[in-house]
């Protein structure tokens, strides 16, 4: 190891030497928090929108004398914004720190400077050696020093959210070892934040005789990199990595008695040491609204320039600086001309601040967060079978799933049911689980070949090898714990066929099967791993050592210099019937020595036969297929399952058909390839071709999706498929999508997703059939894949429609209240003079126009019948989300409507304003007033005219907030019962005005006057915007009378 890495020194058998190290405590620091809150600040501050209200709101402190508004009305939804998010963020962290903390009464044994000692999980120290025999989660990090099992089986859901056990082996040291009186010391990784791998080494001090080198306690922990050495004096030497690390809060998940060597404690842990990440994942709204707020903030200031340069000029005609006028006299440095225009500006653009609506800051959460409700309530995921619904788990990224560009799904799993079936056998000349037999269990000709197998030693091996090569733990009452569903499937294959497995002790086992029973002794595991696929175990018997390896046929073949026959070696038949398909070989080695290489294992091999798996498609796959390509949705496939296999299920879903071409890519001529590949990819029709492509190599893969015009070339294909993938390679993909700008969702089944989910757009787990999520990383998790299209047409299309109904509701509200506000500086010499009250300004957004908006949660476009019958729709009506005319019809709405009020208020009153029927004067207080109820009117028409469904709760929210309003201001008529200093403007106006006809008069030919041509012009446009789309939806709508529901809806559950 190198320097860096050796920081962390654990001495063993002395804990005086290790008193320096942390406590194993579990408490939070409260600075986490603190910084958690500097960070959710940056990211707040790292936008347009929020850094716009913050420069006001300073401008609004220092300007107070001069300007027409509170700061209080910018900084408290500022304020409210910031401490919504930090909470959101708290609580998920506080969520993750409780998920790993442990029970403090937990009792531990522990073996401590050469005595057995019963400790609390806080009392235990780096260089303890810790005894566990039951389900008790680990109380800090250690490595796996010993056990009297296979392998220990460990949970890790309470730390990753990943509900699949994970295997990990002990370290190798030899059987003689007394545990209770071992010295010596540990160099592993120094505690690092940054990444969860370690490595290090472990010296045991010779206390007696040599230990023989080849005799070996913990044979399945055998890799490469963990072997023993054995000094001169005798000291052993042996190395770990992350195959032998075990986090703290894991749980041992099998049975039996497992010792691990204590190496991070207290704040050392990794489950504590990794850095709070808070990640700010933006939606396109989010997008979308920073570009609304430059535009509009263009128009404020602008606006505000021509006001200010207007005011001056009219100030410096009329020879003085207001004194005694609307604005008061400036008496600060008076005589400076460039400070008074620069007042006059900056009143005028405080005045319009108005423009850009803060609240929708604090609307776009709350909506989002009912989206989530409104999913996890739907009674239409609810699987029939296992009555187990959709989870949503992140509720502030909905609308990204109404912006799907790509789906990138695992095949195992995902597309399949993950619940497999061991199917099919070939060895030496013969083919089992063929014809009439259905599977292996069900074949007789190979039941009566195993109970007299006469000659054929071929059959014999090759279950020998089956029964011996796993990792599987078999408990007395035959219950299967293991990592690898193949191999569990083979075991229980091999129990139904009449196999019995039985443990003598920790390194010794014997099996009963139908031709008789074999014993044997592990003398050594290479574990599979994602670098050569396979697993090999070397063995001892009676007959001598043999080395059984299984694995991917092309991985296991060309280390194979013979077969048992010419049946054995056609894998490609399982494979072409869509089965996952496990070559099994084996040799007889002349002797073993702990020195014996892989190269020396894998050469000489006698290949013995294939086995078949059977993974099934889930239900309604393929329909879930064709309508999501048919909504514009590519579907990509990245699998660590070989390329036939692969290439078969493909094919049975329709992403590879016979009329069209297929290119392979391998990996070794990617990079030469590429350019070759994206001049052809353009050349041809787009959707004609699909691409297989080769993942084994990682790098290479992932340098090819850092070039846009390779990832551009595959996009045009009609199916991409990617085989061979590592987890990491998975990720490397989305993120190649993501750089050309496409929004990508990304779905799992647990197992070795999680990169591939957190760098999506949108991750979606796959439940299990008890209803448990596989991990904590996704953003919704299904309970198969049929839900998909639910979720993204019906949910996903709707929430994006919603969520830019209210951001363009919010803008056009906004504006044409600010409009008034810049039009009535023609009446007070453009000097930023509030046309409405402060009580006016204070609820505008909050209350009058904001319960109109609540009437958004229950729109829909169009109908859910129609997204899944007509699925182009889900991008035909998606809106494009860019600034242009056709996107801002709501501004040039708002600016009439305001134009036309104003000037409604000026031709009738003039500077007499208003006059009751009793001739009294009643000023501008009381215009304002009616202009501003024309506003709320005007605002729920407009809300009203964009509404597509209205509901019963729409019209209680919109009729309800007029007659509000109404019942409000008639509360307002006198301060006895709200003696409110801002709301003074509004004591008389009711009995006043809504008593005078002129003022009702008045505030009808306002609202006449700017909603009906407005709402004439909009049919129109509608009309003539969305015909093409109205016509196919009517055309379908005559097809589709007598037609049955489709297979989305299930019954709903009572």
């Amino acid at each position: 190891m190198e320097n860096n890495q050796q920081a962390h020194h654990v001495v063993i058998g002395d804990s005086t030497q290790n008193a320096n190290f942390p406590r194993n405590k579990q408490s939070t620091s409260i600075l986490r928090y603190f910084v958690l809150a500097w960070q959710v600040l940056l990211v707040e501050l790292n936008s347009f929108y929020s850094i716009y209200f913050l420069i006001l709101g300073i401008f609004q402190v220092l300007l107070e004398e001069h300007a027409s508004t509170d700061a209080l009305t910018t900084f408290l939804p500022l304020l409210i914004v910031f401490i919504l998010s930090y909470l959101i963020q708290a609580w998920d962290f506080h969520k993750t720190a409780k998920s790993i903390k442990m029970n403090e009464n937990y009792s531990y044994t522990v073996f401590r400077d050469h005595k057995e000692c019963k400790f609390k999980y806080h009392k235990i120290i780096p260089g303890d050696i810790i005894q566990i025999d039951d389900h008790t989660p680990l109380p800090c990090d250690c490595i796996v020093l010993k056990t009297d099992q296979i392998s220990v089986l460990i949970n890790t859901s309470t730390i990753d959210g990943e509900t699949k056990p994970k295997d990990k082996y002990p370290i190798r040291i030899p059987d003689s070892t007394n545990l209770m009186n071992i010295s010596g010391y540990v160099d592993a990784t120094s505690p690092q934040i940054e990444t969860r791998e370690i490595s290090g080494e472990c010296l045991i001090q010779h206390t007696g005789a040599t230990p023989d080198p080849h005799s070996d306690a913990n044979p399945r922990a055998s890799k490469s990199i963990s072997k023993f050495e054995i000094h001169e004096n005798g000291d052993i030497i042996t190395s770990f990595d992350n195959s032998h690390f075990v986090e703290r809060g894991s749980i041992v998940q099998n049975s039996g008695v497992f010792y691990f060597l204590a190496i991070y404690t207290g704040s050392h842990c990794r489950t504590v040491s990794s850095k709070i990440s808070y990640i700010a994942r933006r939606t396109l709204i989010d997008v979308y609204l920073e570009k609304l707020t430059v535009v509009m903030f263009t128009v404020q200031l602008v606006l505000a320039i021509i006001l200010g340069l207007l005011g001056y000029f009219y100030t410096e005609n009329q020879h003085k600086l207001y004194k005694d006028s609307y604005i008061g006299e400036i008496k600060v440095y008076k005589d400076i001309k460039f400070f008074v225009a620069l007042v006059f500006i900056i009143r005028n653009m405080l005045l319009l601040s108005f423009l850009i609506p803060i609240t929708l800051k604090l609307i776009l959460p709350v909506y989002r967060f009912i989206y989530g409700i409104f999913i996890s309530q739907d009674l239409n995921f609810v699987d029939p079978m296992t009555g187990v619904s959709v989870q949503a788990l992140s509720t502030n990224i909905t609308e990204n799933l109404g912006a799907i560009d790509v789906i990138v799904a695992d095949k195992t799993g995902t597309l399949t049911k993950n619940s497999l079936d061991w199917i099919s056998l070939y060895v030496g000349k013969e083919a089992y689980g063929e014809g009439e037999a259905a599977s292996i269990q069900v074949d007789d000709n190979l039941k009566k070949v195993l109970a007299e197998p006469g000659d054929d030693t071929d059959i014999v091996e090759i279950m020998k090898a089956l029964s011996i090569c796993h990792s599987v733990n078999i408990t007395e009452q035959n219950e299967l714990f293991g990592s690898s569903a193949d191999e569990i499937a083979i075991i229980k294959g091999l129990m139904e066929l009449g196999f019995s497995f039985h443990r003598i002790s920790q390194d010794r086992a014997c099996v009963t099967a139908p031709f008789g029973n074999y014993e044997y002794k592990i003398m050594r595991v290479l574990p599979f791993n994602r670098s050569d696929f396979r697993m090999t175990v070397i063995v001892e018997d009676q007959n001598g050592y043999y080395a059984y390896t299984k694995g991917a046929p092309d991985c296991v073949i060309p280390v194979c210099t013979k077969n048992s026959g010419p049946q054995s070696i056609l894998f490609d038949k399982l494979q072409m019937r869509g089965l996952r398909t496990l070559g099994v070989s084996y040799k007889k080695l002349e002797k073993y020595s702990e020195s014996l290489t892989t190269d020396e294992i894998y050469t000489d091999m006698t290949y013995l036969g294939t086995i078949g798996i059977e993974d099934a498609l889930q239900q309604d796959v393929q329909i879930t297929v064709d309508v999501l390509q048919q909504a514009g949705l590519k579907i990509w496939i990245a699998t660590g399952d070989a390329a036939k296999n692969t290439i078969i299920t493909a094919a049975s879903l329709n992403f590879i058909r016979t009329n069209e071409k297929i290119v392979h890519i391998r990996d070794n001529n990617l990079m030469n390839d590429l350019d070759d590949f994206k001049d052809k990819a353009q050349q041809v029709p787009e959707n004609s071709f699909t691409v297989l492509v080769d993942s084994m190599s990682s790098n290479i893969l992932n340098n090819a999706m850092q070039h846009e015009g390779f990832v551009e070339a595959l996009f045009r294909a009609r199916c991409v498929i990617f085989y061979r993938c590592k987890p990491q390679t998975k990720a490397d993909i989305v993120a190649g999508l993501q750089l050309t700008g496409r929004r990508v969702l990304a779905v799992g089944d647990g197992a070795n997703d999680t990169q591939l989910l957190r760098t999506a757009d949108v991750g979606i787990g796959m439940l299990a059939e008890d209803g448990h999520s596989a991990y904590s990383s996704c953003d919704f998790a299904v309970p198969s894949f049929r839900s998909l299209c639910r979720l993204i047409l019906i949910h996903g299309h709707t929430a994006l429609h919603r969520s830019v109904l209210a951001v363009h509701f919010s803008f056009y509200k906004a504006l044409a209240f600010g409009m008034c506000q810049a039009i009535y500086q023609i009446w007070t010499g453009y000097s930023g003079q509030s046309f409405f009250g402060p009580f006016s300004l204070l609820t505008f957004n909050q209350i009058w126009t904001f319960i109109p908006m609540l009437a958004i949660l229950f729109e829909k476009d169009v109908s859910e019948n129609f997204l899944y019958r007509l699925s182009f729709l889900y991008k035909k009506l998606r809106n494009p989300l860019t600034i242009s005319l056709k996107n801002l019809s709501w501004m040039y709405l708002a600016v009439y409507q305001a134009v036309a009020t104003m000037l409604v208020a000026y031709l009738l009153t003039g500077e007499a304003f208003l006059q009751a029927s009793s001739g009294k004067d009643l000023g501008r207080d009381y215009l304002s007033i009616i202009v501003y109820i024309a506003n709320v009117i005007n605002v729920s028409f407009y809300m009203t005219s964009q509404l597509n469904t209205l509901t019963y709760y729409s019209l209680v929210l919109l009729i309800g907030n007029l007659l509000l309003l109404v019942a409000f201001s008639g509360i307002l008529q006198s301060s006895f019962l709200i003696n409110y200093q801002q709301s003074r403007d509004w004591q008389g106006f009711f009995g006043e005005c809504f008593n005078s006809f002129p003022s009702i008069l008045l505030l009808w030919t306002m609202i006449f006057a700017s909603s009906a041509p407005a709402w004439l012009a909009m049919s129109v446009w509608n009309e003539v915007a969305y015909s093409e789309t109205l016509l196919v939806m009517e055309k379908e709508t005559i097809a589709a009378k007598d037609d049955q529901p489709l297979f989305f809806d299930p019954p709903k559950v009572v």
